[in-house]
């Protein structure tokens, strides 16, 4: 399957994107953490069933749409230990950006704080009223505005 997406140009939307997914949702941030857990780039059903303490129905029923839907990692049938399973495997951008989307994810608070480029986050210029505070704000220099001295000759 070919990824299509721009991570260099959309990262922090995609980012946000999975923050929302994961947010005030446990069994999906234990399970997204489970597999992402590691230096193992493929994890079984039985091992994040393990990790999180989750029946492996319960865990297929979780991670089937983060994987097919969401694409927050990828799922695959491989061959261990004699048996054919389901594997999940990582997604190398989601990995580097593990922390970020978690932290993200914790609250919703700090997801509207989260800038970017859909949901831009902008201050209020100088000389103008901030919304937020509902207070005038002072411009922090007065261009073209100087005191002119005379010449004083002796």
């Amino acid at each position: 399957m070919t990824n299509v997406s721009d991570t260099s140009s959309n990262r922090r939307d995609q980012i946000a994107n999975f923050a929302e997914i994961l947010l005030n949702a446990p069994a999906r941030q234990n399970v997204f953490k489970a597999i992402y857990r590691g230096k193992n780039a493929a994890k079984t059903i039985g091992e994040i069933a393990k990790a999180t303490g989750y029946s492996t129905k319960r865990v297929a029923t979780i991670a089937g749409p983060l994987a097919h839907g969401e694409k927050l990692f990828e799922q695959a049938r491989e061959r261990r230990d004699g048996r054919v399973t389901t594997v999940y495997k990582k997604i190398p951008f989601v990995a580097r950006n593990k922390a970020e989307i978690l932290s993200n994810a914790k609250s919703r608070h700090a997801l509207d704080r989260y800038h970017t480029k859909t949901n831009p986050k902008i201050w209020p210029a100088p000389g103008s009223e901030d919304t937020e505070l509902g207070v005038f704000m002072e411009p922090e220099v007065s261009h073209g505005e100087t005191e002119v001295y005379p010449r004083v000759q002796a």
